[in-house]
């Protein structure tokens, strides 16, 4: 069966959850795993604010220098067949242009695979390409079916309970809204958010934006950081003299996520789902204990 690395944590999750743990040499310095690491970063998500890290990755793009490198010589030694890779975002991942130009000089060049989903549903397509790249391709169509019976599910359990108005927020300092497949986790949530990019990247927005949306629910959940990390955060938001005046602080409906959950394009966007389907209906949908600790309520 093939050997892989994974240069993102989406595909090292896919992997893993197709029981191809030991096919799998090496991960990102983001990964969970104790498998090597190939791929390193200048960025600390956790010792390091929302706004110190958009100052360097504005830094790093104004000086056109990277934010990642590639332990090539690492890279020789494992010698996979196989690299996953993305073309999404350069910030936190690695591109898969500048993944092959690192690999030319490789005795033994790896096949380079990019997954882009933009929606919820193109990461089930990405489950059974990598499936299939790596010579298993049953055992993604099992997985795939396994998270399509939870949607079903999650679906049944909601059923027509009204949709809540809301705004998820990627990151703090500045405010990103959510983009990509983020509005769809929403959506299959019963949820609407109106200030999203749908399958497209997520911007920037100013805080008049959000002021003059003022959602029912506020989820912030910015990229690379737990529940404790985006909490410390939030100073900089409940500073703001309008902060009290938002539905949703009026409400007691602010909560912080783990971003894993909704930036990792794999088996756990559905565990995300799952969450926003408790925080927004928590009478229709019983959250798992073993997502106990996937949020914190703002207050």
């Amino acid at each position: 069966m093939l050997k892989a690395c994974s240069f993102l944590p989406a595909a090292t999750k896919i992997i893993k959850d197709l029981g191809l743990n030991d096919n799998l040499l090496g991960v990102t310095f983001e990964c969970d795993s104790d498998k090597p690491v190939v791929l390193k970063s200048v960025i600390d998500s956790h010792r390091l604010s929302s706004k110190e890290i958009d100052k360097i990755v504005k830094e790093a793009h104004h000086g056109n220098t990277g934010l990642n490198t590639i332990e090539v010589s690492l890279l020789e030694e494992l010698s996979p067949d196989v690299v996953f890779t993305q073309d999404l975002c350069d910030v936190c991942q690695i591109d898969s242009e500048t993944v092959a130009k690192s690999l030319v000089g490789l005795k033994n060049r790896p096949k380079i695979i990019s997954l882009n989903p933009k929606s919820f549903y193109d990461v089930l397509d990405d489950i059974d390409l990598v499936a299939k790249e790596l010579g298993v391709p049953e055992r993604g169509n099992i997985l795939r079916e396994d998270i399509s019976e939870r949607l079903k599910k999650n679906r049944a359990r909601l059923g027509n309970a009204p949709v809540r108005k809301v705004a998820f927020i990627e990151w703090i300092d500045p405010l990103f809204n959510a983009g990509h497949w983020i509005p769809d986790q929403i959506r299959e949530s019963n949820g609407i958010d109106e200030i999203s990019n749908t399958n497209l990247p997520s911007m920037g927005i100013t805080w008049e934006t959000l002021e003059e949306y003022n959602p029912d629910v506020l989820v912030f959940s910015p990229c690379g950081f737990g529940p404790d990390k985006a909490l410390e955060e939030m100073k900089v938001v409940q500073e703001k003299p309008e902060w009290k005046t938002l539905q949703a602080v009026v409400n007691n409906e602010v909560y912080v996520v783990d971003s894993k959950y909704f930036t990792q394009p794999s088996s756990l966007l559905i565990d995300g789902i799952e969450i926003l389907s408790h925080l927004f209906h928590p009478e229709l949908v019983p959250l798992k204990p073993s997502l106990s600790a996937s949020f914190k309520r703002v207050v």
